[in-house]
């Protein structure tokens, strides 16, 4: 099977290494440079009820330097951008399937936090109109400053993950890195080798009916219109920035998630 490529963005102690050994339950640390943490690959096979893929997770860092200092994060981040756009990472960008971009908060300064969402927004739109990105924090101790740098994401349409979060929210999505492999099971994949089609297609039929009799039954207290709709409300406040195609393919991956949440 053709793997499909999923790029992990982000400065040194970011959490980079902790996710991908998350997803793929590789702890082994013998092939990890203390210098660099670029260009490491993690391999593994993604396998739902519906489907199996096989992934590579692709490592890169910036800045090189060791400790990063806040007031270089800003400029390494358009450095590593620009080359990113260049014809050199063409054949890249166009292999990818999504980029997941992880960030020490306490690593930057809170007034280059638009500036850092609108070059990961670049980052994100430079890769196929049909991939994924989102933002994994790793751990502050300020709750507050969470709340500010989500906010700058939601200005962006890039969804925001803490990494120290567990459980589920409202909308009965997981939290953390297990939201994290919840995008990826849902994610419409370049490659994939189907498990079970009529049982998948049996699931979204049921599905349907589910949500269908939910909105009819207000006395159901399993489906809380109120929170669907607030849900929708956020996801469209994510699209709002978007280009046409761009949100057309978001708008059906906002759609797949509603269904599985009723």
């Amino acid at each position: 099977m053709i793997p499909n490529n999923v790029l992990i963005l982000g400065p040194p102690e970011s959490g980079k290494i902790r996710l991908a050994q998350h997803i793929t339950k590789d702890l082994d640390t013998s092939t990890i440079s203390k210098k660099s943490h670029s260009g490491l690959i993690y391999n593994h096979t993604l396998k739902t009820k519906y489907f199996s893929t096989d992934l590579n997770l692709l490592i890169e860092e910036f800045p090189e330097e060791r400790p990063v200092e806040a007031e270089k994060f800003l400029d390494s981040l358009r450095e590593w951008k620009s080359a990113f756009e260049s014809k050199e990472y063409e054949e890249l960008r166009d292999a990818l399937d999504g980029i997941i971009f992880t960030i020490n908060p306490d690593q930057t300064s809170k007034r280059d936090w638009k500036e850092i969402m609108h070059c990961y927004y670049e980052i994100k739109n430079s890769i196929d109109e049909g991939s994924f990105s989102t933002v994994i924090a790793s751990t502050t101790q300020s709750t507050e400053c969470l709340e500010e740098l989500e906010d700058e994401c939601i200005q962006y349409g890039i969804e925001f993950i803490y990494e120290g979060e567990t459980g589920t929210n409202e909308f009965k999505e997981k939290l953390g890195k297990e939201r994290v492999q919840e995008i990826l099971e849902s994610h419409e994949w370049s490659h994939i080798s189907p498990s079970e089609p009529q049982e998948y297609f049996k699931h979204k039929e049921d599905k349907v009916d589910s949500m269908t009799r939910g909105l009819l039954e207000p006395e159901n207290e399993s489906i809380a219109l109120d929170q669907l709709v607030e849900k929708l409300r956020l996801e469209r406040s994510k699209a709002t920035d978007m280009k046409p195609e761009e949100k057309e393919n978001y708008v059906k991956l906002v759609i797949e998630e509603l269904i599985d949440y009723i």
